[in-house]
């Protein structure tokens, strides 16, 4: 018995700018175990999102967004997976160049440091082209969060 889900966020229009709208993210009940942390704005920081849209909107409504499945999964692989895999990869380089434990260790987490560097900078050049963020609807009476 498989039910489909599909996960919802709320956020508030900034400005609307012809046929895009600037989204603020609301931080919703879910957001402090998600892997997205940094693409939709949970924390301390507010992050916007300039998503195309054909519903009429103005500043300070508050819209119900879709980000799909798939880019929640490989965004949690891309922040968890590939620095783990950094890192078990780059302890075997160190010992192979090195040879001692201490080393190894230290390469390690060197390239934990390397790939999570990298991670950023991918992040800044390629992730906001890529994702697809829809506007579902607009909330007509929404509740505070």
């Amino acid at each position: 018995m498989s039910e489909k889900v599909d996960i919802e966020d709320l956020g508030r229009v900034v400005k609307v700018e012809g046929e895009y709208a600037v989204v603020e993210m609301i931080k919703g009940a879910g957001c402090d175990s998600c892997a997205m942390h940094g693409f939709c704005g949970s924390g301390d920081k507010t992050v916007q999102h300039r998503i195309k849209t054909d519903i009429v909107l103005k500043p300070n409504d508050t819209v119900k967004v879709f980000v799909a499945p798939q880019f929640r999964i490989l965004s949690s692989f891309i922040l968890f997976i590939i620095p783990i895999l950094a890192m078990i990869g780059f302890y075997f380089v160190g010992s192979a160049i090195f040879g001692t434990e201490g080393r190894s260790i230290l390469t390690s987490l060197a390239g934990l440091l390397l790939c999570t560097y990298g991670i950023y900078l991918f992040d800044k050049k390629y992730a906001s082209r890529k994702i697809k963020f829809e506007i579902l609807g607009k909330i007509e009476n929404p509740t505070s969060c």
